[in-house]
């Protein structure tokens, strides 16, 4: 991107769809994120897929290029067209304070290129 930090200009607030116009990731030049994904992050992506789902990055594990875990129907179905290998889970055991349940995107990262990691007690999930 050639920039290490890229100020935003969003408009913030604390309810949907202004607290989530940074919730997008690119892979390969393809922009995955909700319509109202902030300008300055579209300029970096050569296509935009925009997905149902205004949290398309905390409903998603990107495991790689081509694999992804997500407990969301919008990013899963917007993947799979896409071509790549899409494990659909339930969030269920994720619990995120304020809302009726959390996220597996913005619970778990993968370090390196083989270890999945959790925040949490992973056999809480449902899908464990």
């Amino acid at each position: 991107m050639n920039k290490l930090l890229t100020k935003g200009g969003a408009e913030f607030a604390d309810k949907y769809p202004k607290d989530c116009a940074y919730n997008c990731f690119i892979i390969d030049g393809m922009l995955y994120g909700g319509k109202n994904v902030a300008k300055e992050i579209k300029k970096y992506a050569e296509n935009h897929l925009v997905i149902a789902q205004g949290y398309t990055k905390c409903s998603t594990v990107i495991l790689s290029s081509e694999s992804f875990i997500t407990s969301d129907v919008s990013v899963y179905k917007a993947l799979v067209s896409q071509g790549k290998n899409v494990l659909k889970v339930t969030n269920d055991g994720i619990l995120l304070n304020g809302y009726s349940c959390g996220f597996i995107g913005g619970c778990t990262g993968v370090l390196g290129n083989k270890i999945l990691s959790v925040t949490g007690n992973a056999k809480l999930l449902a899908d464990y």
